[in-house]
């Protein structure tokens, strides 16, 4: 079971073993181009995402370049209200030597540039690799979600990696960073249960206790980690329509994507609790990023269904960077 979760976590051994191609010469000039464009894309958009969490995070960062290591615990919980020490650290190391946006582009263009590497090594289309980078989320975390950001940057160093003890580095650290990355994990901890599994038969044989286990461990820590959060959500009754059809109509096409395997259909409506409890759209944007897993990992990359989905964020994405470019916050509607 250990190595069913370890396969899960890091993609090295799959029941739908994705093909793998080595990218050639051109291949690694195309992601250096991308990487390039995809660094001055970025000093363009946090040079006019100036409200918003941007606020909080730039002060951390200025913050941090005049204080001691011993402060930066204390200084990142008052300014930006978050724990994941990992992440103030390496902020910490980078304001010594950098200023703001040009880390944040490095990291951003890097990023970006793992991405390609992904998609092309598992034979993506261009016209999806297209859309990807002109994808909604992926400009909200080149602007405004930081922390996830970095979260990411460490998934995707995984899957760069080729040693296994390499890859449990990353893995290990990306929750470090933002610890909504655990929802990723416990979604696709969810799915492993029912790997194998058709749709007719979910209910088949597995790890019972293993599984109820786990859950209420993940639960659990869930709860201890927004406990006052999750407390005022239930008691004030908010209302999460909105997020929940999003991850309904996920948990839908995912249906329709990857009919009669069961996993991972199963994994997105482990999304449905995380989604009214905490009621974040980020949560919505983990449960993008366990469809696309899904997408690599089944060699699913070229089905018509992705494709819609990459056309209506590729959309949202514009929307977004207007309202960037006019109010200085994406998040901004007229």
């Amino acid at each position: 079971m250990i190595a069913v979760k370890f396969s899960i976590l890091s993609s090295m051994k799959t029941a739908h073993r994705p093909r793998i191609r080595r990218l050639g010469v051109g291949g690694g000039i195309f992601v250096l181009t991308i990487s390039i464009c995809y660094y001055f894309i970025s000093l363009f958009l946090l040079d006019k995402f100036v409200r918003g969490d941007r606020i909080s995070y730039n002060l951390l960062y200025a913050q941090l370049s005049i204080s001691d290591f011993s402060e930066i615990g204390e200084l990142q919980r008052i300014i930006t209200g978050s724990g994941e020490l990992l992440y103030g650290i390496t902020i910490w190391i980078a304001s010594r030597w950098l200023p703001n946006d040009v880390f944040l582009s490095i990291v951003n263009a890097t990023m970006c540039a793992m991405l390609v590497v992904l998609l092309a090594k598992h034979r993506a289309p261009l016209w999806l690799i297209v859309l990807i980078l002109a994808n909604f989320y992926l400009i909200v975390l080149i602007t405004s979600a930081e922390r996830l950001k970095f979260s990411v940057f460490m998934l995707l160093a995984a899957t760069m990696m080729r040693a296994r003890a390499a890859k449990l580095v990353f893995l290990g650290a990306a929750p470090l960073f933002h610890m909504q990355t655990l929802i990723y994990y416990l979604a696709l901890l969810v799915g492993a249960f029912f790997e194998g599994k058709d749709l007719r038969n979910v209910a088949g044989r597995f790890n019972k206790p293993l599984f109820i286990g786990c859950s209420i461990l993940c639960l659990g820590l869930l709860f201890l980690w927004k406990r006052d959060y999750i407390l005022m959500k239930f008691s004030g009754y908010s209302d999460y329509q909105g997020e929940l059809l999003q991850i309904a109509a996920l948990t839908a096409i995912s249906f329709l994507t990857f009919r009669p395997i069961a996993h991972p259909t199963i994994s997105l409506i482990a999304l449905w609790l995380p989604v009214y409890v905490l009621g974040e759209s980020r949560v919505n944007m983990i449960g993008c990023m366990v469809y696309l897993y899904y997408c690599i990992r089944c060699n699913k990359l070229d089905n018509p269904f992705l494709g819609a989905l990459l056309v209506y964020f590729a959309y949202k994405s514009v929307g977004f960077i207007e309202s960037t470019i006019k109010y200085g916050n994406g998040f901004v509607n007229d």
